[in-house]
């Protein structure tokens, strides 16, 4: 496999790799910077290849400071910095507007002003995770269908 980005997308003021998830804002930057699939977290690609991802409406976000990938639920709050899967390998349970105080409550809330919900370090304008999606399925129905 070449080192090259392929199929970059540009989303949130960002051009964003569908491969290795990085992303910069300048797309001739990102040819100078090797692609590197190998490195996403094994929990993101276990998200990537999981259909309908458990009813999650997942958003991907780089922390500014630390560039380290955020993947988080837009309906119920659940998140993952590539560690561990958590509530995201369960059935989405979207929280309910009016509904009691819930820690998923509080992290979309965090979320949306682009917070970390955990150590409130600034995001990056998200993306969503489909975008990337689509095209890793096309890549696996091209390996399958030579």
């Amino acid at each position: 496999m070449s080192n090259t980005h392929e199929g970059l997308f540009f989303s949130g003021g960002m051009w964003k790799c569908n491969l290795c998830l990085k992303a910069s804002k300048s797309a001739k930057q990102m040819y100078k910077i090797p692609c590197t699939p190998e490195n996403v977290p094994w929990v993101v690609n276990k998200l990537l290849r999981t259909p309908g991802h458990y009813g999650h409406r997942l958003l991907c976000s780089r922390q500014v400071e630390t560039r380290q990938l955020l993947v988080w639920c837009h309906k119920c709050g659940s998140f993952s910095e590539g560690k561990r899967l958590v509530n995201l390998a369960e059935k989405c349970q979207p929280i309910v507007i009016g509904g009691p105080q819930t820690f998923g409550k509080s992290a979309i809330k965090l979320l949306e002003r682009l917070l970390h919900p955990v150590n409130r370090s600034r995001l990056e304008i998200p993306w969503h995770i489909d975008e990337t999606q689509e095209y890793i399925t096309a890549i696996q129905e091209d390996a399958d269908n030579p």
